[in-house]
């Protein structure tokens, strides 16, 4: 058989063959819900015979989220919704994974299914406050940014642990760290988005800090 379809264990994880699905973010949720389309979804990859799927962009907390159809695990209430899904999955054969993260600055986007527009929600749109390193703006057009304190960067090391101990109770076989596409850690790592002058700023190794804590 062709190596491609021959399975492959990472650590305690065996995948049947090695084509997998990437996350892709559906911008179908509500308030951080999955909805049934999610299920519809993630269950047709199941059944079309990837080894793997990666769940999309989920959100370690509310504001963290790219727009307002994107999905969250920042509550307990969760495990019960992503535990049927992961159940399926697994019922066919496949492993499934989760990316969690945060959006940051970038976060309080329109819905591109909805309206493409480089200006971010305004609250009366159900847009919500924007945080980041520091308080520069993603885009002119877009809320104002608001510079996360040292004890808030330490919160969010602590939000991202009890979002990957939620994963592993909802069943997930592995889970991927969003550290890419300008979003919040991210941010971080760059000079031209971090300006901070404290434990999280300055040296690359200081500019590292916070994604190597989570």
């Amino acid at each position: 058989d062709p190596h491609l379809f021959t399975p492959i264990k990472i650590r305690e994880c065996i995948f049947k063959n090695r084509i997998g699905i990437p996350p892709m973010v559906l911008y179908e949720a509500k308030e951080g819900l999955p909805q049934d389309i999610h299920f519809v979804q993630y269950g047709r990859y199941a059944l079309d015979g990837y080894g793997f799927i990666t769940q999309e962009a989920t959100s370690i907390e509310p504001i963290g989220r790219i727009s307002p159809g994107d999905c969250g695990i920042w509550s307990d209430d969760f495990i019960p919704i992503y535990k049927k899904r992961t159940d399926f999955v697994h019922q066919q054969d496949c492993k499934i994974g989760i990316q969690i993260g945060h959006a940051g600055r970038k976060a309080s986007a329109a819905i591109p299914s909805v309206v493409v527009r480089k200006a971010s929600l305004l609250p009366d749109e159900g847009g919500w406050e924007v945080v980041g390193p520091t308080n520069d703006k993603y885009l002119p057009e877009w809320s104002n940014t608001r510079a996360l304190t040292t004890d808030e960067v330490k919160e969010y090391v602590k939000k991202f642990a009890e979002c990957a101990i939620r994963a592993l109770k909802c069943g997930y076989d592995f889970i991927e760290i969003h550290g890419a596409h300008g979003y919040l850690l991210h941010e971080f790592l760059s000079p031209l988005t971090n300006k901070r002058t404290d434990e999280y700023g300055g040296s690359l190794e200081n500019r590292m800090k916070f994604l190597k804590e989570v």
